[in-house]
């Protein structure tokens, strides 16, 4: 970690917020990390962050004073991750929110869900 920060450091338009959120981050001090982040302009990553470590509440905090875009990142990254982890009816009401309709639709008549369609 210490010779990407020090690659990163290097470079032109690096930004100091970022570097110190980082480490941060990687402290397991996220709240400040996410701070930072914001402070910096680099919400996105501050959505990152929180939803790598399954914290979602958390990264649509972040998401919510973004861009829709990440908002809508971030939901379907939550999809994704509940059909990863099995939690199939969770997934497939998380992709109807993301507007993936056909991808909800296949979980459901694989299970056999039909009164949910």
């Amino acid at each position: 970690m210490l010779g990407r920060i020090e690659v990163e450091r290097r470079q032109p338009a690096h930004d100091d917020k970022v570097l110190i959120a980082t480490v941060l981050a990687h402290m397991g001090k996220f709240q400040e990390a996410a701070k930072l982040f914001s402070q910096a302009n680099r919400v996105e990553r501050a959505i990152a962050m929180y939803s790598d470590l399954c914290r979602w509440d958390e990264a649509r905090q972040f998401a919510h004073n973004a861009n829709p875009e990440h908002s809508q990142e971030l939901v379907r990254r939550q999809a994704a991750w509940a059909e990863e982890t099995n939690d199939l009816g969770v997934a497939s009401e998380t992709y109807l929110k993301a507007g993936d309709v056909l991808k909800a639709i296949s979980i459901l008549g694989e299970q056999k869900w039909l009164a949910k369609l």
